[in-house]
């Protein structure tokens, strides 16, 4: 459980069970992880593109786009940072200063190919997350 040490318990869930070794009980922990938090960045874009962010129920994705109450899109993939999280770890002084913004602009540029069609994932994962 090294890989846990450098980590921020406070962002995981730890159930704890007990298995038969040896012929005693010995407790071992199984890290859940938990729903995205949308940000209040992202909430504020969505606002501006007139469209409502809701955490996904897609496996593997953070957030369900809606328009009209129509569901439209499932964006952002759960497991990989994004630009509010780079912006709390920085507060958090986790990562350097400017770090948030180093990897805003390298997903823009990754994803240059796919961000500029208006309402489609790529658009949304660009404009609500980064």
């Amino acid at each position: 459980m090294s890989w846990l040490l450098g980590s921020k318990l406070k962002e995981l869930i730890f159930t704890h069970f007990a298995y038969k070794e040896g012929g005693f009980l010995a407790p071992f922990f199984v890290p859940l992880i938990m729903a995205y938090k949308i940000s209040s960045y992202t909430k504020k874009q969505a606002d501006k593109l007139g469209v409502q962010v809701k955490p996904s129920n897609v496996k593997g994705k953070k957030i369900a786009v809606y328009k009209k109450g129509e569901k439209i899109a499932d964006v952002g993939a759960l497991g990989y940072n994004d630009y509010p999280t780079y912006l709390k770890k920085e507060k958090e002084g986790l990562v350097p200063k400017g770090y948030a913004d180093k990897r805003r602009k390298a997903y823009k540029d990754r994803h240059e190919k796919d961000r500029h069609e208006k309402n489609s994932k790529g658009y949304f994962a660009d404009k609500l997350l980064w």
